[in-house]
């Protein structure tokens, strides 16, 4: 008996000594064996027996249904193996089973070998079948499931086959291309793209690749294709719709190029440091070109010192997952500048890494130093400084401003500007101001402010819009100088003789007194120093005389009744260069009923020289800084002079000429010992120390000066400078 797994086999015969021995010699080689005598029983059993794995079938059955029919019902249902035992060995007959089935054809009484040879090539030849069938729907599904479009051609490129598994990937319908040369069916330049391809394939033998457009319902659409040789004559072009690829490197590209043009530096590291990805940025602000810089590591950029606070801020981004701070990178060239670094744990392909994007905050540093710099200046000086937005809410007010009206800086940021008040009697309303600032951008006069305990303060106000750096208005600045007492001198003027003579004199603006021929019958000091001559050389001097023509024009109108008022530019008396000037022209009946004329001058030259020389330049100090009517130094812990304003040159001093030199240099002997004591109080953290001081003019005359000290700390309690404010009193 063969040595094999049992296996069943369908005996149709309708002898029964046949059957009988057949079945012995069957299940001598290990066969299982069921017979059926009829064909009828024999399909009957086929279909009710699931384990059936071959049939020998007899031809001649007898009445009823024959071995061929019977076979022919029997393999309508079931694929098995079924090869025909017979007698019968005319050539007819054998054809006529060849058509139903080709597992063979046993004669009988072929013996026992032949029986079992027959057998096993029936089972052979049934399992290369199925075999063969399952590789077939194994390529067919595989085929299938590509969604490539397939186009066999002959050497005449000539369209003999195809294959979609998409048919909607088809440019056209197929039976508008099979059996067609290519050139009948697409576009010149793709026709002969195929053609060339086509050619290389047959003369080559080597397989082709190309990329095209063409247009697919509507839209122009990318592909790659694949010309291989398919037998002799036969090259098959295997072609992919790759529009969404091509769209996705696109995008890619455009990504890099985004990246690269970002003006800050991204990098890309593992989180062992080691770096996966840098734009130019990054290898620009570090000084490494990219191939140098992506070999290095994250550490690579860092001081060896630091290196305990990289390890502590990767911790940190782990365990966040992301991370602000600011750090210091060293250069190639072995420069150390700060940078402020957002850090982000992302996954880059399979790996855990860390996205770096980094910002060189040198300048801003700078600026900050500037900028606090410039605040202090901003608290030290006297003058009321304010900023508001483009609706008129405060944003910043100087210490001032507190100072004059007695409100704490946050009982005035955030609110409108009509919580200075106003009094429309003597001065502009707010709305006014307003107004009239962001309509011409600038404007100046006089307003009323109340302060928190209810008193008025007159204040002489200049506003200004702030553009940014591309001339967009983004605020309001206003400065304003108290001039309450000198406003309340200008009326007790008109009110009495004996008090027009004390302030006449004393007036820190030039006053004039011309009668109805143009002729000064008196004048004062100032006015004297604001044309440039001796007061005696003024007095009987005819105003009618001089060439200016704006000043000329101001006493004629004047003479003529008109009060006048004028402020800008005009030539006087012995000074070569022009001069500005601030003129208020007041006519009065005099005594032999004639017009008077009463001519109130102020010079802001210096000031207005300062203020342009200001607003050219840039950040907001530079504006707020053009009526600064102070001096305001900065000094060192032992005196020496980092900083002076251009008022110092009301000393007759260049800012340039004092700095470096000692501030102690310019008091009166007699006053030395006393500001050391105060500087050194101020110095222990006294606070703001005022007090009134004699200083040498470059002429060497002393003029009284009252100074505000304030001392600056550093973070441990160290004197760092000192900020020195003063005014001179009359």
């Amino acid at each position: 008996m063969d040595a094999r797994q049992e296996e069943t086999i369908l005996l149709v015969e309708d002898q029964a000594v046949i059957a009988m021995a057949e079945r012995m010699t069957l299940e001598k080689h290990g066969y299982r064996v069921i017979i059926a005598p009829t064909g009828e029983r024999a399909v009957e059993i086929a279909a009710a027996e699931p384990d059936l794995d071959l049939i020998l079938m007899d031809i001649d059955l007898g009445p009823g249904m024959s071995g061929t029919d019977a076979a022919k019902l029997i393999l309508a249902d079931r694929d098995l193996p079924l090869a025909f035992l017979s007698s019968h060995t005319e050539p007819e007959i054998v054809r006529k089973t060849e058509g139903i089935t080709s597992y063979g054809y046993i004669v009988k009484n072929s013996g026992e070998t032949v029986l079992i040879a027959s057998i096993h090539m029936a089972f052979r030849l049934h399992a290369e079948k199925r075999a063969r069938m399952q590789a077939e729907a194994r390529n067919r599904a595989m085929l299938d499931a590509n969604p490539d479009v397939m186009l066999l051609f002959d050497e005449r490129a000539t369209i003999i086959d195809y294959h979609a598994g998409d048919p909607a990937q088809l440019l056209v319908a197929p039976k508008s291309f099979l059996n067609r040369q290519i050139r009948d069916v697409v576009a010149e330049d793709l026709a002969q793209l195929t053609e060339d391809s086509i050619a290389q394939v047959l003369e080559s033998g080597a397989f082709v690749s190309a990329e095209y457009q063409a247009t697919h319902s509507g839209e122009q659409r990318h592909y790659e294709s694949r010309f291989v040789r398919c037998g002799a004559q036969n090259v098959l072009m295997i072609s992919r719709d790759i529009t969404e690829r091509k769209r996705h490197e696109e995008r890619i590209r455009l990504l890099s190029e985004m990246l690269d043009a970002a003006p800050n530096s991204i990098l890309v590291h593992d989180l062992d440091g080691r770096f996966l990805y840098a734009n130019q940025k990054a290898c620009e602000i570090n000084g490494y070109p990219y191939h140098e810089l992506m070999t290095m590591n994250l550490r690579d950029l860092k001081d060896p010192e630091s290196a305990s606070v990289v390890e502590k801020r990767m911790k940190m981004i782990r365990e966040r997952g992301c991370a602000v701070f600011e750090a210091e990178n060293r250069k190639r060239d072995g420069t150390v500048f700060p940078v402020e670094v957002y850090a982000k744990l992302v996954t880059w392909g399979e790996t855990p890494a860390v996205l770096s994007i980094a910002d060189d905050i040198s300048e801003r540093r700078k600026a900050e130093s500037q900028l606090r710099l410039q605040a202090l200046v901003l608290d030290q000086i006297q003058d009321m400084v304010t900023v508001t937005d483009l609706d008129g809410t405060v944003t910043y007010v100087n210490q001032a401003y507190e100072r004059l009206l007695g409100f704490e800086e946050s009982d005035l940021v955030g609110q409108p500007v009509s919580v200075y008040g106003e009094d429309e009697r003597r001065g502009a309303t707010q709305e006014e101001i307003l107004s009239e600032t962001r309509e011409k951008g600038w404007w100046r006069g006089q307003v009323v402010n109340v302060g928190k305990d209810g008193s008025a303060h007159i204040l002489d106000c200049r506003t200004q819009v702030v553009r940014d750096d591309g001339g967009t208005p983004v605020a309001l600045c206003g400065i304003s100088t108290d001039i309450t007492e000198i406003t309340r001198m200008y009326e007790a003027l008109r009110k009495s003789e004996q008090r027009y003579r004390a302030i006449f004199e004393h007036l820190p603006v030039g006053l004039c007194y011309y009668d109805s021929n143009g002729v000064c019958l008196e004048c004062n000091q100032a006015m004297a120093q604001i044309v440039g001559v001796e007061r005696s050389a003024l007095i009987g001097f005819d105003l009618k005389s001089q060439e200016d023509q704006a000043a000329l024009s101001i006493v004629q109108r004047a003479l003529r009744g008109e009060e006048v008022q004028f402020e800008g530019e005009i030539r006087l008396g012995a000074y070569p260069e022009p001069r500005w000037i601030k003129s208020h022209q007041v006519p009065l009946t005099g005594p032999d009923g004639e017009i008077h004329v009463i001519g109130i001058v102020e010079d802001y030259t210096e000031r207005h020289l300062l203020e342009q020389q200001l607003r050219r330049s840039q950040e907001r100090l530079q504006i707020l800084s053009a009526n600064i009517l102070d001096t305001v130094s900065i000094v060192d812990p032992d005196g020496t002079l980092l900083y002076v304003t251009e008022s110092h040159r009301q000393l007759g001093y260049a800012p340039e000429d004092l700095v470096g030199s000692s501030v102690f240099s310019l008091l009166h002997p007699e006053d030395l010992e006393d500001a050391k004591r105060a500087f050194a109080e101020g110095a222990n953290g006294r606070g703001t120390i005022t007090k009134a001081y004699r200083v040498r003019r470059a002429d060497g005359r002393y003029v009284l000066i009252a100074s505000r000290v304030q001392v600056v700390f550093d973070e441990d309690g160290t004197p760092r400078y000192g900020v020195i404010s003063g005014r001179m009193t009359p």
